[in-house]
């Protein structure tokens, strides 16, 4: 009796406990017969959730973390009309040239697997890669964003990107990443769970990678900062505690949640673990301090965009003037320049013989 009494208390705790990082440690993962959920975290891989079409000033990702979902870790309370990437952004004229995506893999508790950190990240970059709605040759600035061991599959794919020959086009595009409450220091809390998991049958590998002792965190500390340098980085931290059975505490403290990074900018969200990823209303400042920083992150892009359509199409013009013998322009004709339809001479450019 002692024995049994015994094995529940860890086994309650278990539940209480994987709770911290999605909904709840015993949830599964698909709606197939028997499975009990409360609605569906989200497809596995890369789902394309907004396509601008060919005129896309840059590529959002958005990745979730330990026991998440592409859907449930973005959604509040399940609610369709609060998944936010998919809700609000596209409807925001901040993101309208935006293609937005999220990644769903298998990081959830309540099934034993052999995966680690950097097999979710070769899944990303692959998945990338051969998108049919991304083309690396394009050279589409990519913005990553991860929530919590998001955060290190994404600074993984982002080290293996430089590393491997098939995917430098990806890492190449990568221009920003956005970190909410990833561990970069690991979590002491998850060295709690690996200890709580171990009553499960099977293991899970990518829990121990968590751990500020694990040799996979430290291979990501030691190798992101040799190609990070030209990364804008922002990392959010969370500042509310979250419950925990009947206490409550801080899953992923500051101190773990930053890199002090030059490059590097840090900022607090008035949410818990959960919560800095999920919001109610779109006037949630936790919401409008990401949505924020993400719209001027693009903003420049944009500027950079048209001034380099201004560059070449001026470059375009001293070639007509040149085969033309126009040394200057009056300023009527200068006018006219400026009102001509789009397209109007491209055809002296385009003639084998006139290029001779």
């Amino acid at each position: 009796m002692q024995s049994n009494s015994h094995h529940r208390g860890p086994v309650a705790s278990a539940a209480s406990s994987g709770s911290f990082f999605s909904r709840n440690f015993t949830k599964r993962e698909t709606g197939r017969p028997g499975d009990s959920i409360e609605y569906p975290k989200g497809s596995i891989g890369l789902i394309t959730l907004h396509n601008p079409g060919e005129d896309a000033v840059a590529d959002l990702i958005f990745v979730h973390g330990l026991n998440g979902g592409s859907e449930s870790t973005w959604t509040k309370n399940g609610n369709p009309s609060l998944f936010w990437p998919s809700a609000w952004l596209p409807n925001d004229e901040a993101f309208r040239d935006v293609r937005i995506h999220t990644f769903g893999y298998a990081s959830g508790l309540s099934r034993e697997s052999v995966l680690h950190v950097p097999d979710f990240a070769r899944s990303l970059l692959a998945s990338i890669h051969d998108s049919p709605t991304i083309s690396s040759k394009d050279h589409v600035p990519m913005i990553l964003l991860g929530h919590s061991m998001g955060g290190l599959v994404v600074k993984k794919a982002y080290i293996l990107g430089h590393q491997t020959k098939e995917f430098e086009d990806v890492a190449r595009n990568i221009f920003a990443i956005f970190f909410l409450a990833t561990p970069h220091q690991g979590a002491g809390i998850a060295d709690t769970l690996g200890r709580l998991l171990a009553l499960a049958p099977g293991s899970r590998p990518f829990v121990q990678d968590l751990s500020p002792e694990s040799p996979v965190l430290q291979s990501i500390n030691e190798d992101f900062p040799l190609y990070s340098n030209d990364l804008k980085l922002f990392s959010f931290y969370e500042n509310e505690p979250t419950k925990i059975g009947i206490g409550t505490q801080l899953i992923v403290e500051k101190h773990c949640a930053v890199m002090n990074y030059p490059n590097e900018r840090k900022n607090y969200l008035n949410a818990n673990h959960r919560n800095v990823a999920k919001f109610s209303v779109q006037t949630d400042p936790s919401y409008l301090a990401i949505r924020n920083a993400l719209a001027t992150t693009i903003a420049s892009k944009r500027a950079s965009k048209q001034t380099s359509s201004q560059r070449v199409g001026y470059e375009q013009l001293e070639t007509l003037n040149s085969f033309l013998g126009i040394t200057e322009l009056p300023d009527d004709e200068l006018e006219s320049q400026s009102l001509r339809l789009s397209e109007t001479c491209t055809w002296f450019l385009e003639r084998e013989k006139f290029n001779q």
